[in-house]
């Protein structure tokens, strides 16, 4: 994943994220408007985690394994994190970080499209 794509995905989760949110929010579900919002933060924050995994895993791959492993690992807690605080405003702010966090595998339909159709991305 090159600098330009990580952008691409960034904008796509926050894109996905806020949409889903205004849409919470304006049929009343402000806690869970919010919770979509911080679990799409996080999104984003563990996308640039794997990026600069990758980054350093390219530049050095005999340490690459031992450097996904731990932040793959990191990622887990940030999320688990994430939830936990989440629940201190209930159960709709608990799902809504839930989908904003889902966002991340949102994102990667695009590329899902391009391999069933068979074109390169």
């Amino acid at each position: 994943m090159n600098r330009r794509e990580m952008l691409t995905q960034g904008k796509l989760i926050a894109v996905t994220g806020m949409t889903i949110a205004v849409i919470a929010a304006l049929l009343g579900y402000k806690d869970f408007s919010s919770g979509v919002l911080g679990g799409t933060a996080i999104s984003i924050i563990n996308m640039y985690i794997m990026y600069q995994a990758l980054a350093v895993g390219q530049a050095n791959p005999q340490r690459a394994q031992k450097i996904f492993v731990s932040r793959y690992i990191f990622r887990l807690v940030l999320s688990l994190a994430a939830l936990a605080i989440s629940a201190i405003w209930g159960v709709a702010t608990v799902l809504g970080v839930i989908t904003g966090l889902f966002t991340y595998i949102l994102s990667y339909l695009p590329d899902i499209g391009r391999i069933i159709i068979g074109r390169k991305g």
